[in-house]
This record gives structure tokens, sequence and C-alpha cells, in this order.
């Protein structure tokens, strides 16, 4: 077969990888895997808690958070992420008309969207580099300032590794959602699972619930990977 066009699609990204935790085959609560997420799960006034700070994370938890009683987030491993101005953002009538009707416009809007920092982006992949620094003491501020330079959060959500050397996340307005009355950051994975509590790494109970009955009042966790 000979064809112009090579398309990889081997679905990787389609078979989740479930983080293994000791006991969560006996929780009485609702839980799935946000790629195998159970439609009729409603958190709404809920102890919710999701584990892993990935992409989803950071696209579903502000979400969650806003109809949530309570929710904790267990980080796993600590995430670089960046402010994008136009995330977002509603194209207007005139770009959605383009999108329809003029062959490779989008393919040409995705390309101006990044060809600005793709100069920028070559110096900083080198680690140690003066660009690499400077964007790692920049996104340190930008850390900082977000939740209010508290300590404790800090200490949390600022990440030892140099940025780049995992994929940058977009900020859906996560640092600010820390700051929120019914979120807890957990530094660390989960330990353990019983019928009706979550244990972080250091034993403290990240979630308990009424395990009677089980699906009326009992809490969702929605797990993630790590």
């Amino acid at each position: 077969m000979r064809s112009n066009v090579y398309v990889g699609a081997s679905g990787q990204l389609s078979n989740p990888k479930i983080p293994h935790i000791p006991g969560q085959e006996v929780f009485e609560g609702q839980a799935c895997h946000t790629s195998r997420f159970i439609p009729c799960m409603d958190f709404t006034g809920n102890k919710v808690v999701v584990m892993g700070i990935g992409a989803t994370s950071m696209g579903i938890c502000f979400e969650i958070q806003k109809v949530a009683k309570h929710l904790t987030i267990f980080q796993g491993t600590p995430q670089w992420y960046v402010h994008i101005p136009n995330h977002k953002k509603t194209l207007t009538e005139e770009e959605q008309w383009c999108f329809r009707h003029v062959p490779f416009y989008e393919m040409w809007y995705r390309f101006q969207q990044i060809r600005h920092i793709l100069d920028f982006y070559v110096d900083v992949l080198r680690a140690g580099s003066d660009a690499n620094k400077k964007l790692q003491k920049d996104l340190t501020e930008y850390i900082k300032n977000k939740v209010n330079h508290d300590p404790e959060l800090v200490d949390k959500m600022v990440p030892p590794h140099p940025p780049i050397c995992t994929r940058m996340l977009v900020d859906n307005k996560w640092c600010t959602m820390m700051r929120k009355e019914n979120v807890a950051f957990v530094k660390g994975r989960a330990k353990d699972i019983k019928e009706a509590e979550v244990h972080g790494p250091r034993g403290e109970v990240a979630l308990q619930i009424s395990s009677s009955p089980p699906l009326a009042s009992s809490q969702p966790v929605s797990a993630l990977p790590p």
C-alpha cells in the first residue's frame, strides 16, 4: 500500500493505568477512572477524592470543587503548569466561519498560536540552560503569588525538578482552587482504602463516608493516574 500520509492511531491512551491501592476492592462508595467515567455519578454535596494531578485532574477538579462538599486531591508527582491568557477563549463568528469553510484554516490557526514560542522553547528544553533556569524561577514565583505565599501550599506545589522534563500543563484555575475552604491537597499518594475511608501516606483519614446504603449515601472517588 502506498500513501502520502501516515497516521499513528494505536490508541495508547485508551487503556487506563489504574493505580493499585490496598483495599480499593472493599470501598463501598462509587469509584471510577476518568477514562471509564460513570455518567450517573453526581458529585453535588459529596466528599470526593481525586488521585493524581495530571492534565485530566487539572481539567476536572475545578468543576468538582464547585459542587462537592469537600474535595481531597492526592498529588503524587508535583507538576509545572503555566497560565495561558486565551485558554478556553470563545471564537468569534468570523473565525468559526473560517474553520468551516476555509481550507487548512484550522492548521494555520493552531500554528500561529504556538509559533511565537518555538524559538524560546528550544532553549528552554536544554537542562541547566539560562532559559530553563529563568523559566523555573518565573513559574515558582507564579505559583507562590497565586497561593498568596502560603508556605504549606508552596512546599507541596512547587516541583523539585526543572520544568519541561515532563509535559507542561495548563493552570485551569488550579492554584486559586487550592485556597478554597472545601479543598485539601495531600502531598503523596493514598496509602490504603477501607470500606468507608481513604487514608493518606501518613495514615490521615482523607475521606470518611456513611457506608449504608452504599449508593444512596456514599461518596464518589475518582481515580486518576498518579
